[in-house]
C-alpha cells in the first residue's frame, strides 16, 4: 500500500509539473481554442487541468471516438464531466460525451477551429515523431486542422525515445512537454 501512495505522490508532482511547463508556451498562452484529451490512468492527468483552463478563458474541446474518427465536443462546463447523463465510459474505456450529448449542433466543434491540440502517445522522439495506440485516430484528426494549429504531445519523460516508427500516415508533433520539461521537434 505505500508503495502505491509513493507512486501516485509522485505521479502528481509529475502531472503539476507537467502542467506548469505546458502554461509558460506561447501556443497555449496563445491559443483560444484547446482541444485536450481525457487522461487513461497511465497518462499525465488532464483532468487536473482543465479548471485552469476554463478559468484562462480558453474553449475547451474534448475528442470523442465515432468510428474511426475522432469528433469534437464543446466542454462548456467542467462541472459537466461528472453528469452521468453527459460524460461516461466509450470507446477503450476513456471519458466522452454520450450520444444524446454529441448530438447537440452548439457542441459539436470543427476541427479547423482549433489553435491548439494536445495529444497523448505512447512514445515520442525529439523529432515530433509520436507512437500512438496503432488505430491512426489522431494522425486522422491531424490531417483535418489548419496548419497553423499547434500539435503538442503531453507525456511522461520515460515516453520519450530514441526514435518512434514512423510511415506515410503519421503526422508529427511541435513540442512535447513532460516533467523534465519541453522538448521542441527538431528535424
Amino acid at each position: 500500500m505505500a508503495d502505491n501512495l509513493a507512486v501516485l505522490t509522485e505521479k502528481s508532482a509529475w502531472d503539476a509539473r507537467i502542467w506548469s511547463f505546458l502554461v509558460e508556451l506561447a501556443e497555449y498562452r496563445s491559443a483560444k481554442s484547446v482541444m485536450i484529451f481525457l487522461n487513461m490512468p497511465t497518462e499525465p492527468a488532464t483532468t487536473l487541468f482543465l479548471p485552469s483552463m476554463a478559468e484562462a478563458g480558453k474553449k475547451i474541446v474534448i475528442p470523442y471516438c465515432e468510428g474511426n474518427e475522432l469528433r469534437l465536443f464543446h466542454l462548456q462546463d467542467v462541472a459537466e464531466l461528472e453528469r452521468r447523463d453527459a460524460f461516461a465510459p466509450g470507446a477503450f474505456g476513456i471519458i466522452e460525451p454520450t450520444a444524446d450529448w454529441r448530438a447537440y449542433a452548439s457542441r459539436q466543434v470543427d476541427p479547423q477551429s482549433l489553435d491548439l491540440i494536445l495529444t497523448p502517445g505512447v512514445a515520442f522522439d525529439r523529432c515530433g515523431g509520436r507512437l500512438g495506440h496503432g488505430k491512426g485516430y489522431y494522425d486522422r484528426l491531424f490531417k483535418k486542422t489548419r496548419t497553423d494549429a499547434k500539435r503538442i504531445g503531453l507525456a511522461f519523460a520515460s515516453q520519450i525515445v530514441e526514435s518512434t516508427p514512423m510511415s506515410e500516415n503519421d503526422e508529427r508533433v511541435d513540442a512535447v512537454v513532460t516533467e523534465d520539461g519541453v522538448f521542441r521537434r527538431s528535424e
